[in-house]
């Protein structure tokens, strides 16, 4: 018996247990169906059109960066020029190939927006450490699915919507 069990039942008649119990279990289910929650996996720029690639990299941007590069505008919407993207196992994918725009209200593309890049993607499906260390790309492990989910860094006035898009990848 765990701590926490003996915690529960024997110093609150057991009415703890059933209130963490649930709890628990809730927050946990995501992992238990083989999904993850979405964790950080790179900071960058949008791209000025959808011919060419994001700038992308670990970790961009620092707190004494952020009043700098969020002044001005803030997207509307962003525009992915692929949202579905087939990979191969073991093969490199770069997120600098990811084309993203950011577009204003009138939907005019803006200059390039800092971006955060996050992944619900588990560590067995992808290798993230070439991209930190070598700069080749993301090497992928086995077939499966993950997505990214891009979106400003800047924070917006409270009670605006923030712009996202998210790009769906298969590894066969």
């Amino acid at each position: 018996m765990t701590e926490l069990n003996k915690y529960c039942s024997n110093r609150h008649g057991g009415w703890l247990s059933l209130v963490l119990l649930p709890i628990w279990l809730c927050g946990c289910a995501d992992l238990w169906a083989g999904e993850a929650f979405f964790g950080a996996l790179a900071e960058g720029f949008s791209s000025t059109s959808l011919s060419e690639g994001i700038k992308a990299g670990e970790r961009m941007f620092t707190i004494y960066d952020t009043p700098e590069i969020c002044r001005g505008p803030q997207p509307s919407r962003l525009v992915a020029r692929d949202d579905h993207i087939p990979v191969q196992v073991g093969s490199f994918f770069r997120l600098q190939d990811l084309s993203i725009v950011a577009l204003n209200g009138a939907g005019e593309v803006m200059r390039p927006v800092p971006l955060i890049l996050d992944t619900n993607a588990t560590y067995d499906l992808i290798d993230t450490s070439d991209f930190r260390l070598s700069g080749e790309g993301i090497r992928t492990l086995r077939p499966g699915k993950f997505q990214i989910l891009i979106r400003p860094y800047c924070s917006r006035p409270p009670g605006s919507p923030e712009p996202k898009i998210m790009v769906y990848y298969t590894v066969k």
